[in-house]
């Protein structure tokens, strides 16, 4: 008997000893950037990525072994491999080049990126609220201005029996211009599939100043034959 309450008592303290480590290990993981995902060395500066076991939630960037700054980088932590590297483009288009970073692929295969402005006053970078995790981020030097263009499919439940899926499925281009220094969505351009109907809505929203956000503007509905006239471009 004493044998088999010791063997009780020993499982007992050994899955509360396992339950405790669990809930420590938890709010480690939660509370303190303990893993050192990525670090990489880009001229005098150098870049060190860093968050909990799965996720990147920081980005320390050095100078001649000094912290300059600490910036919030949010991806997972499978993103870094041997062709991972930094991005230097002027995006504000004030002489100095600024940092983009690739921060991950959604489902649709878009690419995202961080983009950090650079500040020559106080040599460090600053995080744009307005410019975080870009989908498919290019840089127009001569136009002064941001493209960026991403997909999305959104399933659309049908209460009927064995009915087919229906879809809505949206292909979209977007343009940031700074508007008082700040990077501004001004114009969208979206084609939008329905599978519902096997229709096409071609939609465009621009910048007003009066609400301070995108407004739509104009909107054509084709048939799939028609589909080359509605080309997403800024032609």
């Amino acid at each position: 008997m004493k044998i088999k309450n010791l063997i009780i008592t020993s499982l007992t303290v050994f899955f509360i000893v396992l339950a405790l480590a669990i809930t420590l290990i938890k709010v480690i993981d939660f509370k303190f950037d303990i893993i050192t995902h990525h670090t990489e060395n880009d001229g005098e500066y150098t870049f060190v990525f860093k968050g909990s076991f799965n996720n990147v939630r920081k980005l320390t960037i050095k100078k001649d072994s000094k912290n300059i700054c600490t910036l919030p980088f949010y991806s997972d932590g499978d993103i870094f491999d041997d062709s991972y590297s930094v991005d230097w483009k002027d995006i504000n288009f004030d002489s100095y080049e600024d940092l983009i970073l690739l921060c991950g692929r959604d489902e649709d295969g878009d690419l995202h990126h961080t983009a950090y402005i650079y500040d020559p006053k106080n040599d460090e970078f600053i995080s744009k609220d307005a410019l975080m995790d870009l989908p498919n981020l290019t840089v127009d030097n001569e136009a002064k201005c941001l493209y960026t263009s991403y997909t999305t499919k959104t399933y659309i439940e049908d209460p009927t029996p064995n009915a087919p899926d229906n879809y809505e499925e949206r292909r979209a281009i977007a343009k940031y211009e700074y508007i008082d220094g700040e990077p501004v969505n001004t114009t969208e351009k979206a084609i939008t599939f329905y599978s519902e109907t096997y229709y096409y809505c071609y939609s465009v929203y621009e910048y007003s100043e009066k609400y301070g956000k995108l407004t739509y503007s104009d909107e054509k509905w084709f048939a799939p034959k028609d589909i080359d006239k509605y080309p997403l471009s800024w032609d």
